[in-house]
């Protein structure tokens, strides 16, 4: 009877409105089945639409809070939302893990023999409610399953299942699908534990946000007054296996079980500070994690929680409380200071940190030097413009960056065997061109090269042969050593690598997964490493002894199969169609095909360009009379054209079927800019690299410049070819250009 009243209040919030959950914020409060829990957090979120953070407009660039609360906002979020889910309904990540990847959340439930597999595949698993469900296609090698979405079951029927997920069409929503498709891989059968345990008497929470408590032991007898939620009761009796007779505030009656929970509270006092967090709830003999919520308090910095008011910190956020009794912890504060971290951008010194007090102007006299350059002051941005001279006026840490004017100039790459012998040769390159760094090792007896770093002191490499170097500044690189140990032998794989460090008779290792893939499996002297979560960085400490350390690694970007037939894994615009095709910049001219030489119009570009901005609807009027509100790029024209990125080809055309030239594409492109006022400090010294630079139109020489000079537009045989039609492909590579 108790799951039965559960899956009907449920299904009447399944049936309600969309409006009901317009607000998008967690109003359930959880009731430690964790199965209903994390449906009834995500009920609160259907509608919620990608494109910015509070849900509410449609932007087509894979932000949402939830990103934003993973740490990985505007990648494919799906997983990312069962996740927020989870965490929402208090739901450990050994229950649930916390992932981004489709294709982790699945082997995670796989590894742990909690998968059932879906009856397309031979399964004979019913799913049930808050099953987690993976969909995806086998790989196309037949070993093994690619998972490219996920949800959360609401509801089962004879032959369907109706699913709660994210990033479904762009937004929160629910979708039905039939048990037998092939896109249903199987799913994940969480851990939740029992919802209904034998009760017996002892102390309970209360769990709704207020609870009758009645004259009988039934739902049908007087109230006599509200418990509110988070109180803590005494059961002193249980009748009807879900009634317990309990005293509050002088009154003894009966409250009903289904809303209260054996465990204990911690509450928060924010010690001066903003609104508590909310009051936790722990299970017996089970650990609670310290909430993620930070209280605000002006001129602070939150430290963490103590067990007195005047108390040093004890716990921090995700830290565990194991102790079976119930606590009040206390914000610790900090007097709130800034760091300023002068970075000179090339430039001496290389760095200075200052330190801000709050609410006062911080004073820079700092003013680094580099040769053939001239310094104008500092930007929060590396290659941006002046923001700052003498004074720093702003409430929050930040990295200032050198901004300098700069003379065409050669640059060196230099090689410090640091304590070796037998240094590589310097490199040299010239401005606005790259370097890869050398293959060549230097020698030292006794020791092992382990790459190179920036500083002759340090501990760990951090530049590697074969990495690229296109800073327009010459630098010094110190090898890095570490003292040889014949005994040890290391292993990684691709996707990483072992680093060590050799102190006496202790050996550091430090395994770190390339950009873009994470841990996967560690071995030491053939016994595995427990991991947690996606593992970037894992320290591990050795004797001198023999050992065996082997590494694996797992690329574990955004998944994207390739559905073009005329775009081949070789070719050299792939990464720019694969990175505008899931950003929804650009599709393919019909579901299969991109035709990735076909010429681009005007009107396509001014398309590709709302898209990269985030344009929705807009308002406003055109003079040109070869357009319509008909058209697919209108609101995009209107956009563009107010804002004086784009003009028509006369007073009243503008030409949108014309091809576009490379140049033309160029000057929308820094119009774009110009609009957000990102286009930097450029020059255009480096036009004179190709050989048909002259051929450029007057009106488009500066626009081409900045490309250049900020690698957007690159040429082909030392030629722009800038009144040369631009072809799809090419009109990819530029927009990931621009966009890295």
């Amino acid at each position: 009877m108790i799951m039965k009243r559960i899956f009907a209040v449920f299904l009447i919030l399944a049936m309600l409105p969309l409006s009901v959950f317009a607000a998008f914020e967690n109003t359930h409060i959880n009731t430690g089945n964790g199965a209903e829990d994390i449906i009834a957090v995500a009920l609160t979120q259907l509608g919620y639409m990608e494109g910015s953070l509070e849900g509410t407009v449609q932007g087509y660039n894979d932000c949402t809070k939830y990103g934003e609360w993973y740490g990985l906002n505007y990648h494919a979020w799906c997983a990312m939302f069962v996740s927020w889910c989870a965490n929402q309904a208090a739901i450990p990540t050994t229950v649930i893990p916390k992932h981004s990847s489709c294709d982790e959340g699945m082997k995670w439930f796989v590894n742990r023999g909690q998968f059932q597999y879906g009856s397309y595949y031979g399964g004979t698993y019913n799913p049930k409610r808050g099953d987690i469900v993976y969909f995806g296609a086998p790989k196309s090698s037949g070993n093994g399953y690619d998972a490219t979405h996920v949800g959360i079951v609401y509801m089962v029927d004879d032959t369907r299942i109706h699913v709660l997920e994210g990033n479904s069409s762009y937004k929160v929503q629910t979708v039905t699908y039939k048990k037998n498709i092939k896109y249903v891989l199987g799913y994940g059968v969480p851990r939740y534990g029992s919802s209904a345990a034998e009760r017996e008497p002892g102390r309970y929470i209360i769990t709704a946000s207020s609870l009758h408590l009645r004259s009988e032991p039934t739902k049908s007898s007087t109230s006599i007054l509200l418990i509110p939620y988070g109180t803590e009761v005494e059961i002193t009796e249980i009748a009807n296996e879900i009634w317990g007779k309990t005293t509050y505030n002088g009154k003894t009656g009966w409250v009903s079980l289904d809303y209260c929970t054996m465990g204990y509270t911690v509450r928060y006092n924010t010690n001066g500070g903003g609104s508590a967090p909310a009051t936790q709830i722990k299970n017996a003999e089970t650990d609670l994690i310290i909430t993620s919520t930070k209280p605000e308090r002006t001129g602070y910095t939150f430290m963490g929680w103590s067990t007195s008011a005047d108390g040093a910190v004890v716990y921090k956020s995700g830290d565990k409380y194991k102790e079976d009794k119930s606590i009040v912890l206390y914000a610790v504060w900090k007097l709130n200071t800034y760091t300023v971290k002068l970075d000179g951008n090339g430039g001496t010194p290389a760095t200075t940190t200052l330190t801000k007090e709050h609410g006062k102007n911080l004073g820079i006299s700092v003013t680094p030097v580099l040769a053939g350059y001239k310094f104008k002051g500092w930007s929060t941005v590396k290659n941006g413009s002046v923001e700052y001279t003498s004074v720093y006026n702003v409430d929050k840490s930040v990295t200032l960056y050198a901004v300098w004017e700069k003379d065409r100039a050669t640059f060196t790459v230099t090689y410090n065997a640091n304590g070796g012998t037998n240094a590589p040769a310097a490199d040299k390159f010239s401005e606005g061109s790259e370097i890869k760094i050398t293959t060549k090792v230097p020698t030292r007896e006794g020791y092992t090269f382990e790459g190179w770093a920036y500083s002759g002191n340090v501990k760990w490499a951090t530049v590697f042969a074969g990495d690229v170097y296109n800073k327009n500044a010459s630098v010094t690189l110190y090898a890095v050593w570490s003292k040889s140990v014949s005994a040890l032998t290391l292993n990684a794989g691709a996707g990483g690598r072992i680093q060590r460090y050799v102190s006496g008779n202790t050996v550091t290792l430090r395994v770190l997964a390339n950009e873009g893939n994470s841990i996967s499996y560690i071995a030491v002297d053939a016994v595995p490493v427990a991991l947690a979560g996606d593992t970037t960085e894992y320290i591990i400490e050795l004797d001198t002894r023999t050992h065996t350390v082997k590494a694996e690694f797992t690329y574990n970007d955004g998944l994207w199969i390739n559905p073009f037939a005329d775009v081949s894994s070789k070719a050299w615009y792939y990464g720019a169609i694969e990175y505008c095709y899931k950003a929804n910049i650009m599709t393919g001219v019909d579901a299969t095909h991109f035709a990735p030489n076909a010429t681009v119009t005007r009107g396509q570009f001014v398309t590709l360009l709302g898209r990269l901005h985030g344009v929705t609807d807009v308002k406003g009027s055109l003079p040109f009379k070869d357009t319509s509100s008909k058209h697919y790029y209108y609101k995009y024209l209107v956009w563009a054209y107010n804002n004086k990125i784009v003009a028509g080809t006369s007073a009243d055309k503008f030409s949108p079927n014309a091809h576009i030239t490379r140049e033309q594409l160029c000057v929308m492109l820094y119009n774009y800019e110009k609009y957000k006022g990102t286009q930097g400090v450029f020059s255009d010294r480096l036009l004179s690299d190709y050989s048909d630079s002259t051929n450029i139109s007057s009106w488009a020489r500066e626009a081409m410049a900045w490309a250049v000079y900020n690698r957007v537009i690159s040429g082909s045989d030392g030629k722009l070819l800038p009144r040369n039609n631009a072809t799809r492909a090419q009109a990819a590579v530029i927009i990931k250009n621009h966009s890295s």
